[in-house]
């Protein structure tokens, strides 16, 4: 199971997408998303840092810096046992970081355009 976790208006990491969340109950996987957040480092299932989460948690690193949390809930125990599959896990995350990051630049093309717009209807209007 994978799932995305994006800062809400409140900059509270919430489930944005996927299978699983964390929101009822589980504050140890909370605190791994808000630590992998924070730091911009890999940590849960498998790894080294904070291993006794039930997910592997991946940075969402853009340009503008950490957008997110992608987490990797595997069915079975033991999954990331080859370095090539954390290596192609983390380039998915870079990729999917990318991708949001690109979709909230658009939008706030967008918004601006119709701020400019709003304005120009405004100052003819005078």
């Amino acid at each position: 199971m994978v799932s995305v976790f994006l800062p809400d208006g409140s900059a509270r990491l919430v489930p944005r997408a996927g299978s699983f969340d964390t929101s009822e109950g589980d504050a140890s996987e909370r605190e791994v998303i808000e630590w992998v957040y924070k730091r911009s480092q890999v940590a849960g299932l498998g790894t080294g840092t904070l291993p006794g989460a039930r997910a592997l948690y991946l940075p969402l690193v853009a340009s503008r810096g950490p957008i997110g949390v992608l987490g990797v809930r595997p069915a079975t125990p033991h999954p990331f046992a080859a370095p090539e599959q954390l290596h192609l896990l983390e380039t998915f995350a870079a990729q999917t970081a990318l991708a949001i990051e690109r979709a909230k630049l658009a939008e706030e093309a967008q918004q601006a355009e119709f701020r400019i717009e709003s304005e120009r209807g405004c100052a003819t209007r005078s």
